[in-house]
C-alpha cells in the first residue's frame, strides 16, 4: 500500500467514534491489509473488484466499520 495512505490512516487522532448508540471503529495501518478480505480480495488474495454496477472498485480502501451493522467504512484512494 502506498506510504502516504498509511501515514494518513496512522494520523487519525482516534480509533473509535461513538454517535448516539452507534460506533465507528477505524483500523490501524497494520490491520488494513487484512481488512480488505471480502471486499477487494478473497481469502486467497484473488481480486473481487470490477467495473460493473454494484461492483467493489479497485480504488476503494476499507479503513473501518460501523459496529451496529458491520458496514465497511471506506475511502476512494484515487
Amino acid at each position: 500500500m502506498r506510504n502516504d495512505i498509511l501515514d494518513m490512516v496512522n494520523s487519525f487522532p482516534f480509533k473509535e467514534v461513538s454517535v448516539g448508540y452507534r460506533t465507528v471503529t477505524l483500523f490501524s495501518s497494520d490491520e488494513l491489509e487484512k481488512a480488505q478480505i471480502g471486499y477487494c480480495i478473497d481469502t486467497n488474495g484473488q481480486s473481487l473488484t470490477g467495473n460493473g454496477d454494484g461492483d467493489w472498485l479497485q480504488s476503494w480502501l476499507v479503513i473501518g466499520y460501523e459496529d451496529e451493522t458491520g458496514d465497511p467504512i471506506f475511502i476512494d484512494i484515487f
